[in-house]
């Protein structure tokens, strides 16, 4: 899994690796087993009733879509997918990326 943002201070990348212990795992459950093992690591997430819950923040770098276009936009494979946190079970291979991202 790879967090990225280039857009706001402070910028910052980060990688951590996961292994698929249980096959109905979705990434919010990686995503809080990272913040277990990593106290620098957090994140808070909101819910969308097509999505599910879906990131607002990252290391506390806050998404403010509606101030400033910016959102945390997950990608499965080089690709954005229209589901979030909750609802999206990693395949074994997957490459996961959250990128802090401004709408144009």
């Amino acid at each position: 899994m790879f967090v990225q943002n280039y857009i706001k201070v402070p910028k910052f990348s980060s990688f951590a690796e996961f292994f698929q212990a249980d096959s109905t795992f979705t990434i919010e459950r990686h995503l809080e087993e990272a913040a277990d093992l990593n106290p620098k690591f957090m994140f808070s997430a909101t819910y969308n009733p097509g999505k599910g819950f879906i990131i607002k923040s990252i290391n506390r770098q806050l998404a403010t879509y509606e101030l400033d276009k910016t959102y945390w936009d997950l990608q499965v494979n080089n690709k954005s997918i229209s589901m979030g946190i909750s609802k999206y079970v990693p395949k074994d291979g997957d490459n996961i990326l959250f990128n802090f991202t401004r709408a144009s």
